[in-house]
């Protein structure tokens, strides 16, 4: 017979500031977007 076993998971910590994305705020960031988009390049 197979036993279950209850796990409690822990909270879950906020992300470190490090480690959040920040948005595109550049000026050039939507020229060189456009650039990739014209050229079909992908990351």
């Amino acid at each position: 017979m197979a036993r279950v076993i209850a796990l409690n998971p822990a909270p879950r910590l906020p992300k470190p500031d490090w480690l959040k994305v920040r948005a595109p705020g550049s000026p050039s960031y939507p020229r060189l977007k456009g650039l990739m988009r014209d050229l079909e390049l992908r990351t």
